[in-house]
C-alpha cells in the first residue's frame, strides 16, 4: 500500500513513479529543507528498514513533496503495538531523489489520508479471506457427526462475520468515492 500511495502521489506532483525497490512514506516528517538539502527526522516510517526510498512532505508554504533515498539514513529500528516495523529515519544534509512543490489540490495530509485509506481498504480485504476460511472450516469440521455449518449458533455467528465484513467493505469502498 505504501508503494501505491507514493507512486500515485509522485505522479500527482508529475514526477515519475518508481518502479523497483521498496517503497514507503512518512506522515510525522519533522524535517527541514533547504539548498537542495533535506535534515531532520521521519518518524513512524512503515518498513523503514527495508525501503530504498521515503516519501515525506515538507511542511511550509508551499508544502514540498521529498523522496528521500533510505540507505542515506541513519535508522531507529522500532516496533508498532502490532509488532510491525515503523522505524525513525534521520537524515543529515541529504539531496532528495526527486522533488516537488505539492500542488494546491493536494493537501498536506495526503500521506495520513492515503493511508488510512489504504489501511482500510487492506482491513476490508483481511475480512473478506477470513469470512472465507471461517466459512469453509465450518463446512468441513465435524463434531458429532455434523459439520460446523449444521449448527445454528455456527450458522447465527457466520451471519454476523458476514455481516460485519460487508459493513468493512462498504465503509471502505465509501473512503474511495468520497475522495475522487
Amino acid at each position: 500500500p505504501e508503494m501505491m500511495l507514493v507512486n500515485a502521489l509522485l505522479a500527482t506532483c508529475g514526477l515519475e513513479p518508481l518502479a523497483e525497490g521498496v517503497l514507503s512514506i512518512c506522515a510525522d516528517a519533522q524535517i527541514s529543507y533547504a539548498d537542495g538539502k533535506v535534515s531532520g527526522a521521519l518518524a513512524g516510517v512503515p518498513w523503514g528498514r527495508n525501503a530504498t526510498h521515503v516519501l515525506a512532505i515538507v511542511p511550509g508554504t508551499p508544502a514540498r513533496l521529498v523522496l528521500l533515498p533510505a540507505d542515506a539514513a541513519q535508522c531507529e529500528q522500532v516496533l508498532n503495538t502490532a509488532g510491525e516495523p515503523r522505524d525513525t529515519l534521520r537524515f543529515a544534509q541529504v539531496s532528495p531523489v526527486a522533488e516537488a512543490a505539492l500542488p494546491a489540490a493536494v493537501s498536506a495530509d495526503a500521506l495520513l489520508v492515503g493511508g488510512a485509506m489504504l489501511r482500510t481498504a487492506q482491513t476490508a480485504g483481511a475480512l473478506d479471506r477470513a469470512l472465507e476460511i471461517s466459512t469453509q472450516y465450518a463446512g468441513e469440521r465435524k463434531q458429532f457427526g455434523k459439520a460446523l455449518a449444521s449448527f445454528q449458533a455456527i450458522q447465527h455467528q457466520l451471519a454476523q462475520m458476514a455481516e460485519q465484513t460487508g459493513l468493512g467493505n462498504a465503509s471502505s469502498e465509501a473512503a474511495f468515492v468520497e475522495s475522487a
